[in-house]
C-alpha cells in the first residue's frame, strides 16, 4: 500500500494519558499513518488482505523492527492501547489486522484544534459504553486474584499528573514496592490497576507529608531514621527533605 496524501495529528498526542512516553506516542502515531485512508485490498506477507478505513495489517514483529524496538515491548503497547479503546485486533487468514478505533476523529474534516483526549473520549463514549459496564460489571461479579506476574500499570489521566510531579525514579520505586508487597503478602484484587493508583495517591500524600516535616504511617520515626529501609536509603541520598 503506497503512503501518500497527510493525516491529522494532534500535537497533545504526546501528552495522552495512554502513553507512558512520547517513544509510545510515536508508534501510535506510526500506526495512524500506516493505516489505510479508504477500504483497499493488501497483500500482506504473500496474503491478500481486505483492509476497512482505519486498518493496518501488521504483525507486532514488524511493527518492533520498524520502530527499532523489542518485540515485547510492541506487545506491551498493544495490550495498553486494547485496554483504553484505542485499538482493537483480529486475525484474518492468518494475518493480524489492527483497527485505529479513533480513526474518524483524528481524521475528520472538522476543525482540528480538538485535542486527542476530547476526541478519544468521544470515541470511547460512543463504540464501548456498553463494552465499559459490561466490564465492570464483570470485575465486580468475579473473584479476587493474585497480582498478574505480567502486571504493566494503566495510568489514568488523573494519576499520571500525579506521578508527573514526583522525582526522576519514584514512579519504579514505587511501582517495584507494590509488587513486592503484594507477592510477598499473597494480596488479592479484583481490580488491580485500580489498587495501585490507590497505592499512587497513599505514595505522594506520604511524600508531600515528609516534605511538610509530619510523620505518616511507615514513615520517619525518632531519630531522622525511617522504617522502610527504600526511604531510607533515599533520605540518605538526598533525594527529599527530611
Amino acid at each position: 500500500m503506497s503512503l501518500v496524501g497527510y493525516v491529522h495529528l494532534h500535537r497533545r498526542i504526546l501528552g495522552h494519558p495512554a502513553f507512558r512516553n512520547d517513544g509510545e506516542a510515536m508508534a501510535f502515531a506510526w500506526m495512524i499513518i500506516r493505516a489505510s485512508w479508504q477500504d483497499v485490498r493488501v497483500r500482506y506477507k504473500e496474503r491478500m488482505i481486505e483492509l476497512k478505513r482505519g486498518q493496518l495489517a501488521i504483525s507486532t514483529r514488524d511493527m518492533a523492527a520498524a520502530m527499532d524496538r523489542d518485540k515485547a515491548w510492541i506487545e506491551r503497547l498493544w495490550k495498553r492501547l486494547k485496554t483504553d479503546a484505542m485499538i482493537e485486533t483480529a486475525v484474518e487468514t492468518g494475518v493480524t489486522v489492527v483497527t485505529i478505533c479513533n480513526y474518524d476523529e483524528f481524521q475528520s474534516p472538522r476543525d482540528t484544534s480538538e485535542t486527542v483526549g476530547e476526541a478519544s473520549r468521544k470515541t470511547r463514549a460512543r463504540q464501548g459504553q456498553d463494552t465499559e459496564q459490561g466490564r465492570e460489571k464483570g470485575k465486580k461479579d468475579s473473584p479476587p486474584t493474585r497480582l498478574p506476574a505480567d502486571f504493566d500499570p494503566v495510568l489514568t489521566e488523573a494519576a499520571r499528573t500525579v506521578v508527573d510531579a514526583w522525582p526522576p525514579g519514584m514512579l519504579e520505586r514505587e511501582l517495584a514496592q507494590f509488587k513486592d508487597r503484594a507477592t510477598a503478602r499473597g494480596e488479592t484484587y479484583r481490580d488491580w490497576q485500580a489498587a495501585f493508583r490507590t497505592w499512587i495517591g497513599n505514595a505522594d500524600k506520604w511524600r508531600r507529608e515528609r516534605g511538610n516535616g509530619t510523620h505518616a504511617a511507615g514513615g520517619r520515626r525518632g531519630g531522622g531514621k525511617y522504617r522502610d529501609p527504600l526511604l531510607q536509603s533515599d533520605y540518605e541520598a538526598g533525594l527529599f527533605d527530611p
